[in-house]
C-alpha cells in the first residue's frame, strides 16, 4: 500500500516544533510515529522541512567568553551579544577611561594564565570592559544616549571601540548557551577553552555540543532513528546548523587572541612594517599593494588611487610608500604625485580620525574605493583594533571588519 506523506497528514500545517513547550514535544512524538512509516527518500524530504526550536543549554550564566574571544552576558533565558552595527570608535581612550571609572563595570584582561576579571580600567595589549549601562558614556559620546542596555568596550592602544549589547537572535543564543565559558571573579579562564584556531575548530566544538544537547533533550522523547537523523542533519557538513553558528560567532567582535603580547585583530599589518612604524595615534591607514592588485598594479592604478584619496579624505592626510628612506608626503602636494610614480610594492594614506567615529562608515568609504579602483584596499585603525582588506570581487574580503559593522551580522540570524 502507498505510504502517506507527512504533507498529507495532520502535521502538514505545523511550521515549527517548539521543543521548549510540552505541546511542541508532543507534536514531535507524533511526527516520529509517522516518520517511521515513510520510505527512505520521503524521510529525507520530511527531515529537510522539519523546523525545531531547542531550549537553551543550562551550562552557565553571567559573563561568558565565546570561542574566538568575544564576550556575552546571560541572565536566565536572556542572552546579550555585542551588536557589530553599533560600533563606535574613540581615539582618546584616556577620556573614555575617566568616564568608565564610576560606572562599576567589569574589566577583563588577558594575562599569562588566560582571561581574568581585573580592575576598572583596561590594561595591556588585550583588554575589555563590560558596562551595565551604556548611557553613562553619553556625555562623552552623545550617540550612546539612545542605548538602553549594557555595552562592551575594547581597549586598543590610544583608542577604543564601544558596542551596544543587544538580545541575541535565537540561533546565536543557542550557540552561546552551548559554547560560552563562564568568567568568574578571582579565576582565570585558560586559553585552550576559548582561543579557537578558526571557524573550523569552533564548528567542531558546536557540533559536539549540539549532539550532546539533542541527546539530552530528546533521548526520552523520540526514537533513536529520528534522533540520530536530527543529530546528523544539525551537525554534519558545511550547510549544517553547527557550521552556520560557527560562522555567526566568528562575526562577533573580539578583544582577545591567543598571543597575549599582540593587539587583537592586527596580524595582517605585519606585511606593512614601514607603514606601521609611521602610523600615529588617531590615524587610519588606507592602502593598496601589488600583492593583492596582481596584474592591475601599474602607474595608472596608483594615480587613480591618489586622485580618489584627494576627493574623499580630509586635510592633514599624507601619503606613504612601503619602501626604505621614503618620507610621507602631504596628500595635495606634488611630492605625493612623484611618490606614486615610484616602484614601491605598496602605498597608503595616513588619515586623521575624529575623537568619535563610526567604524562602519569608514568601512563603507573604503569599500567604495575598492569598487572604484577594482582592487582590494586595506583599512587599518590600530586605535580601534580594526584591520580589514576590502575586496571588490564580490566577497567581504578578509579581516575583522564584520565585527565592526561591515554588512549584516546579527541580522543574518533574526529569522533563524
Amino acid at each position: 500500500m502507498p505510504h502517506p506523506s507527512l504533507q498529507d497528514g495532520p502535521l502538514a500545517r505545523v511550521g515549527t516544533y517548539d521543543l521548549t513547550t510540552p505541546a511542541g514535544l508532543a507534536l514531535l512524538r507524533r511526527f516520529d510515529a509517522q516518520f517511521h512509516r515513510l520510505p527512505p527518500a520521503s524521510r529525507e524530504v520530511a527531515l529537510a522541512e522539519l523546523q525545531l526550536v531547542l531550549p537553551l543549554a543550562e551550562r552557565a550564566e553571567g559573563l561568558l567568553v565565546l570561542p574566538g574571544g568575544a564576550l556575552a552576558w546571560r541572565e536566565g533565558g536572556t542572552i546579550l551579544l555585542p551588536d557589530p552595527g553599533s560600533a563606535t570608535g574613540v581615539t582618546q581612550s584616556a577620556l573614555l577611561r575617566q568616564a568608565v571609572l564610576p560606572a562599576e563595570g567589569l574589566t577583563i584582561g588577558h594575562g599569562a594564565e588566560g582571561l581574568c576579571i581585573a580592575g576598572t580600567a583596561g590594561r595591556g595589549p588585550q583588554s575589555a570592559t563590560v558596562l551595565p549601562r551604556a548611557s553613562v558614556l553619553a556625555p562623552l559620546l552623545p550617540a550612546l544616549a539612545e542605548w538602553r542596555g549594557p555595552a562592551v568596550i575594547h581597549w586598543h592602544g590610544q583608542g577604543a571601540v564601544v558596542w551596544e549589547m543587544v538580545p541575541a537572535p535565537a540561533p546565536l543564543a543557542l550557540a552561546v548557551s552551548l559554547a560560552g565559558e563562564p568568567l568568574a571573579p578571582g579565576a582565570a579562564l585558560p586559553r585552550f577553552l576559548w582561543a579557537m584556531a578558526g571557524a573550523d575548530e569552533t564548528y567542531q566544538l558546536l557540533a559536539s555540543g549540539l549532539s550532546a544537547h539533542l541527546d539530552e533533550v530528546l533521548a526520552s522523547e523520540i526514537s533513536d532513528a529520528l534522533r540520530f537523523a536530527l543529530v546528523a542533519q544539525w551537525t554534519d557538513g558545511g550547510e549544517s546548523l553547527a557550521s552556520r553558528l560557527a560562522d555567526g560567532l566568528a562575526l562577533l567582535p573580539s578583544a582577545f587572541t591567543a598571543d597575549v603580547a599582540e593587539p587583537a585583530g592586527l596580524a595582517m599589518l605585519a606585511a606593512w612594517p614601514r607603514m606601521m612604524s609611521r602610523l600615529q595615534p588617531a590615524q587610519a591607514l588606507i592602502g593598496i599593494a601589488a600583492a593583492e592588485a596582481g596584474s592591475r598594479w601599474d602607474a595608472a592604478l596608483r594615480q587613480s588611487f591618489l586622485a580618489a584619496l584627494r576627493e574623499t579624505l580630509p586635510a592633514g592626510t599624507c601619503l606613504l610608500a612601503e619602501a626604505p628612506r621614503v618620507e610621507p608626503a602631504p596628500l595635495e602636494s606634488l611630492a605625493a604625485d612623484r611618490l606614486v610614480r615610484g616602484t614601491a610594492p605598496a602605498f597608503a594614506a595616513l588619515a586623521p580620525l575624529a575623537l568619535e567615529e563610526r567604524p562602519a562608515a569608514r568601512l563603507r568609504q573604503v569599500n567604495l574605493l575598492a569598487l572604484r579602483l577594482g582592487v582590494p584596499v586595506l583599512l587599518a585603525v590600530p586605535d580601534w583594533g580594526l584591520c580589514h582588506l576590502l575586496d571588490p570581487a564580490g566577497s567581504s574580503g578578509c579581516g575583522n571588519g564584520m565585527g565592526y559593522g561591515l554588512g549584516a551580522a546579527l541580522e543574518l540570524f533574526e529569522d533563524g
